[in-house]
């Protein structure tokens, strides 16, 4: 098949000149060429028929041949012997520089007589030599031409089928002629579009192809363009357009016949009627065809068309737009294609060409430029109306059209949609109009719940809309695009343009305002909704007591803290969704009926009872009167059947349920959680749908209902918060309670035995029961339950049975500090994943691993007394997490650790006991985290030497041993290990992967210079390294630096000359040898701008000293400073950056301390802003017993990613500066 790529546009007056010896071939080949090409729709020139009488004919031959995209040379045998037609080669040739302009065809010869001059061809230049024997160049000239063109690949018509070969020369040329279509020269976005398309129509098979397009109206000319490109494959082709229109005015039989003219090009008059067409369009339709039918409604409409894929031959196409998704459906084509809306680049695209008439846009036009494109939402049609509309005016007609946008769209625009809207049935229309004003993206099944109320049949009604592409359905949520919602309310605003009050759906803040407080309303209202739960422009809505009087039809009310100081004495019984936000008054109307209403959502109401006795509710689905604070009680609800969800949440007051609830059968949800006042749950619970029951925070509950019948329904039964002290033997009968929330029950003993027969219970929490002291024996399996959370109980101990919990995932412990010993069958649980024990402060032991546990990971044994760790923990061979911290009495680790090849974190912090860490800890490759900050070891191993017990604390010396086969470890913390000096090893710049570093509190004089090399390491932290006196180069990409309190450091800045990263941090708080270093912080500043040129984003530096140099032109006492830039910053290219530097004292009243040493105390803020904009930075840090100096450095990038208006210098920039206390009874002053 031809290449079907688009080319440029191109200015032709002749698609093809057609150049031939007329005497042999003008009546038979050449003339059937010269028509198959008209066929083809090619503009080709022929002879001299087609110029102009009166001018010369080898001038104006000259001209056609310059004007033609191509030329088609039929090489006969007589051809030679004309000058005339060898002259014009010669133009043929020195016009057309590239070969595919040029086909030849050699007619009842071979090429190679041209190309040698053989036969007629050497007896015709024989003639020429001689005539022309003055001139032998032109002749030369000639035989090189010939010799040229021969050499072009073309046709060679000897004994071949001429028709067929006319038939490929055709299509051929056609396919190289072809520029751009016309259709595609001003629309956007249509690559991706037409890619798209012919992968459907998959032009490589031989079957015919029906492919359908869908889209709502306004989304371009995708069948168009395609048609246009592939028009030429075929042997016919057809377009009919704007069929919908054409069959109202002249009907479906003009369709047939200007079918029937544009395939085979003939007017068939004697098509009389439909069936007259169908017969001879079957008949007669037979070869390759392409064919598109545009703008279908009606099925008739193609099956009068294309009414049988028989009808077409081989290898044709057929593409049906329309849209009516099912309608393509029931006619069966192969594939629908939706086509989607313009990007946003491409929309300002097409915007520009339409508005600017270039692609570049007027400057003061941009934005204005980006609300019309948010406005049109993608839909071409309306970037092209508004372009064209908004081309040429000036910016103030610009903002005033875009005023007007948001009152009334275009015509233009929505008379094109109204066209899907007028097609729809009266129910359809009622739910496209509900949706466009009320719903677009609210809940699929909600909308449809409501309107199933209604009697719109909205199953089927929300599908015709979607297949019509009226709406759209994303995440079960409905949406529409933005101009068929405006289509919508404007239609409801047309029903009675000057009173909204006889209009069907209210739902503008000031229309439903005067409504409502000018009693306006009428019977043709159906529906209100004004939920802001504050209204714009702060508007009180005070509504009549009549309001709704004349509202008899009113199906929606939805509206929120509206006032009724008289009261209310009507709402329509045509109710289905009453959701009123505060309704202000303790009782509804008395006359209400609520027969029809499906949900009733009254949240922070000052309702006091509904309804007294039995009231008739036979539709009602929902009830949510959550915060109600005034409501007591709750009625009785035998005359609500049907109720499935029912929400009092946070109803304080309400203390009396009727027993009618508890054996309601249809109630689903019910959720009473912080009904603070509720004591008591009447009678027996039997409620067969309910799933979820939540009771939580009801802390005046003591006792839940025994369960009478089977509730298999039951998934969730959340009760934590309540004062019960015990489940009825009874709870057996949830048998599909999947999860069971007890957590904070504080009465909570214990549990029956019968909760083992909850045999898919997956989540049960007694966490926080503070007189549960016994969890009880588990007599059956209960394989499904996953997680068993006991944190903060007073359990002593858990039963042997608990090896029958075999699915348990998460086992809870923490801080369970009566439990003394944990039974040796934990280890059967096989599933087990994360084991907590943190805070079990009597727990002494962890059992022995009788068994493999083959997918437990995490052990948290933080801050238990356990003295040893079983050997047997080798079994754990998917431990990744071992949590050993502040475990105080901890004396020893088994050499089997070794065995846990996927530990990624061991934490051995403030283990103060421990008198062995294993030689081979350092061989564990997955190690990411390891933290022994804090431990002392007094026996003498390759890690330490032998240093008495009591004098650990102040002079142990740690010596560690080579820790390169730690290659994966991002985080080492040694902090107060009481490193000295060659402590640390001389490879520790080894570890490839570390990222953190943590030595503050040893007593080294100096690092391994081997540090250096950890490439990816970020963070250092040195504090109260009292005796550290200078450190070496430090790696490249470190970004935080922490001395503060190194009394003996002299010196920072040769350590960071190698430092490379975007932004920096150094804090040298209260490091007392720099304090004679009054210049440190510049010379850090100067030396790190010099270093890394101004590619670095921020620095910031704290170092002792008390005086601001003079080169800081702003300067003040206080908290903020607003300077004003001076203008020769206006130019940032000349801009480094901003320094900005404060003098701060902190009162040393006391030791921010612990055991790894100073923890910040303080944090200085520094925020820099200029009208909505600003740019924080902050720095946090002990206590210091002297002045500091903060230096910040900002680069001009930094503050430009922000947008704050560096390049001008009329507005000031206010900085501010703050100091915070990170712990309270910190003291704090300013200089």
């Amino acid at each position: 098949m031809a290449s079907t790529s688009i080319q440029n546009i191109s200015h032709w007056k002749y698609d093809a000149f057609l150049r031939f010896r007329g005497a042999d071939t003008r009546k038979r080949f050449t003339g059937h060429l010269y028509a198959a090409s008209k066929n083809k729709e090619l503009y080709v020139f022929k002879d001299d028929k087609e110029l102009e009488r009166g001018r010369s004919i080898p001038l104006e031959l000259l001209k056609a041949i310059e004007e033609s995209r191509i030329s088609i040379i039929v090489f006969s045998q007589n051809y030679a012997s004309s000058t005339w037609c060898l002259d014009e080669l010669v133009k043929i040739v020195e016009c057309k520089n590239a070969e595919d302009q040029i086909f030849p065809i050699f007619y009842d010869m071979e090429p190679t007589v041209v190309r040698k001059q053989t036969r007629n061809f050497h007896e015709a230049f024989a003639k020429h030599e001689e005539v022309f024997r003055d001139n032998k160049e032109k002749v030369q000239k000639w035989r090189d031409i010939l010799k040229e063109v021969a050499n072009i690949s073309g046709w060679e018509l000897k004994q071949s089928n001429e028709s067929k070969l006319i038939e490929e020369i055709v299509n051929v040329v056609s396919s190289k002629i072809r520029t751009k279509p016309e259709t595609l020269k001003e629309l956007v976005g249509m690559d991706s579009r037409c890619e798209k398309l012919r992968f459907l129509m998959d032009s490589g098979s031989s079957d015919v192809r029906m492919i359908g397009i869908c889209g709502m109206g306004g989304l371009g000319k995708t069948a168009r363009v395609v048609y246009d490109l592939i028009s030429h494959e075929f042997e016919a082709s057809g377009f009919l357009a704007n069929v919908r229109e054409i069959s109202g005015k002249g009907g479906l039989v003009s369709l047939q016949r200007q079918l029937l003219s544009q395939l085979l090009k003939l007017a068939d008059n004697s098509i009389w009627n439909v069936f007259d067409g169908i017969d001879m369009l079957g008949s007669r339709l037979q070869r390759k065809k392409a064919l598109v039918i545009d703008d279908v409604v009606d099925v008739k409409q193609l099956q009068s068309l294309a009414g049988n894929r028989e009808w077409f031959g081989s290898g044709s196409r057929i593409i049906i737009t329309s849209r009516d998704e099912q309608l393509l459906k029931t006619h069966g084509v192969d594939e629908v294609y939706r086509p989607h809306g313009l990007n946003y680049d491409e929309a300002l695209q097409l915007f520009i060409m339409k508005a600017f008439k270039t692609y570049q846009p007027l400057q003061e036009c941009v934005q204005l430029s980006a609300r019309v494109i948010r406005y049109a939402g993608g839909l071409p049609l309306a970037v092209e109306v508004l372009g064209s509309f908004l081309s040429g005016r000036s910016v103030d007609e610009w903002r005033s059209t875009l005023e007007r946008l948001e009152i009334e769209p275009p015509s233009e625009i929505l008379d094109i949609l109204q066209i899907s809207f007028d097609g729809l049935q009266e129910l359809e229309k009622k739910i496209f109009l509900d949706v466009a004003c009320f719903f677009k993206g609210n809940d699929r099944d909600y909308v449809t719940n409501f309107l199933e109320g209604c009697g719109f049949h909205p199953v089927i009604g929300i599908r015709v809309l979607i297949e019509k592409c009226l709406i759209t359905v994303h995440n079960n949520t409905l949406w529409m695009h933005d101009l068929l919602q405006e289509l919508g309310q404007q239609i409801v605003q047309r029903q009675s343009p000057e009173e909204p009050g006889k209009r069907s759906r209210l739902w503008k803040e000031e229309e439903v305002c005067h409504v409502l407080t000018e009693s306006t309303g009428t019977e043709l209202v159906e529906g209100i909704v004004l939920d802001n739960y504050h209204l714009q422009n702060e508007v009180y809505l005070c509504a009549s007591a009549k309001a709704f009087s004349k509202m008899t039809n009113l199906r929606l009310l939805k509206i929120c803290n509206p006032q009724l100081p008289n009261g209310l004495e009507y709402l329509s019984n045509w109710l289905r969704l009453l959701d009123w936000h505060g309704y202000p008054l303790k009782f509804l109307p008395s006359n209400l009926q609520m027969d029809k209403t499906i949900e009733i959502n009254m949240s922070y109401s000052r309702i006091g009872e509904l309804w007294k006795g039995i009231k008739r509710l036979d539709k009602l689905k929902v009830m949510i009167l959550s915060h109600s604070e005034n409501l007591i009680r709750m009625p009785d609800f035998t005359g609500a059947p049907n109720l499935e969800k029912l929400i009092l949440e946070g109803c304080t007051r309400l203390y009396e349920i009727h027993p009618s609830l508890l054996l309601h059968n249809k109630l689903i949800i019910l959720n009473m959680k912080d009904c603070t006042s509720l004591i008591t749950l009447p009678g027996k619970i039997l409620m067969k749908s309910l799933e979820k029951l939540v009771l939580s925070g009801c802390s005046k509950l003591k006792k839940f209902p025994d369960i009478v019948g089977s509730m298999e329904c039951l998934s969730k039964l959340l009760l934590d918060g309540t004062a019960i002290e015990e489940l009825p033997l009874s709870i057996k009968l949830l048998s599909k309670l999947v999860l069971l929330a007890l957590n904070n029950c504080k009465n909570l003993k214990s549990l029956p035995t019968t909760i083992s027969g909850l045999k898919c219970l997956s989540t049960l929490d007694v966490s926080g029961d503070l007189k549960f002291r016994e969890f009880p024996g588990i007599v059956e399996h209960m394989e499904h339950l996953s997680e068993l959370h006991l944190e903060g109980t007073a359990i002593r101990g858990l039963p042997l049975s608990i090896e029958l919990l075999s699915g348990l995932v998460l086992l809870n412990l923490k801080n369970c500090r009566s439990l003394e010993i944990l039974p040796v069958t934990v280890s059967s649980l096989k599933c087990l994943r994360t084991l907590k024990l943190s805070g079990c402060s009597k727990l002494k032991k962890f059992p022995e691993i009788v068994r493999s546990m083959k997918d437990l990971s995490e052990i948290f044994l933080d801050g238990t007394s356990i003295k040893e760790v079983p050997s047997s923990i080798e079994l754990l061979t998917k431990l990744e997490l071992l949590n050993l911290s502040d475990c105080k009495n901890l004396v020893r680790l088994p050499s089997s650790i070794i065995a846990l090849k996927s530990l990624k974190t061991l934490n051995l912090s403030g283990c103060f006991k421990l008198e062995n860490v294993p030689e081979t800890l350092g061989q564990i490759e997955c190690l990411e985290e390891l933290d022994i900050s804090g431990t002392a070891v007094p026996h003498s191993t390759s890690w330490y030497s032998y240093i008495p017990i009591n004098l650990m604390r102040k002079s142990v010396a740690l010596k560690l041993p080579s820790l390169s086969g730690l290659c994966s470890l991002r985080k080492l913390n040694l902090t107060d290990c009481n490193l000295m000096e060659g402590a640390l090893p001389s490879d520790i710049g080894n570890l490839c992967s570390l990222e953190e570093l943590y030595l503050s509190k040893n007593s080294f004089v100096s690092l391994p210079t081997s540090i250096t090399r950890l490439s990816k390491l970020w963070n250092i932290e040195l504090e109260d390294c009292k005796r550290l006196q200078s450190l070496p180069q430090l790696p490249p990409n470190i970004r935080e630096v922490r001395v503060n309190g190194c009394a003996s450091l002299v010196t920072l800045l040769d350590a960071l000359k190698l430092c490379k990263p975007d932004s920096t941090m150094i804090n040298c708080l209260d490091s007392l040898k720099l304090l004679g270093n009054k210049s440190l912080a510049f010379s850090m500043l100067r030396e790190y701008l010099e270093a890394v040129s101004n590619t670095r984003q921020h620095l910031s530096v704290v170092v002792p000293g008390s005086e601001i140099p003079e080169w800081f032109m702003y300067q003040n006492e206080g908290s903020s400073i607003t300077v004003t830039r001076p203008s020769n910053l206006y130019n940032k290219k000349k801009l480094v950056g901003y320094a900005i530097c404060c003098v701060f004292h902190v009162l040393k009243n006391s030791r921010g301390n612990n055991r790894f040493g100073s923890y910040p105390t303080h944090q200085l803020n520094c925020r820099i802003g200029h009208g909505s904009y600003r740019i924080d930075f902050r720095d946090k840090f002990g206590q210091a017993g002297s002045d500091h100096l903060w230096l910040l450095y900002l680069s001009r990038q930094t503050c430009y990613d922000i947008r704050l208006p560096l390049e001008s210098n009329l507005e000031p920039l206010n900085l501010i500066m703050l100091m915070y206390h990170l712990n309270p009874g910190w003291a704090k002053d300013w200089r």
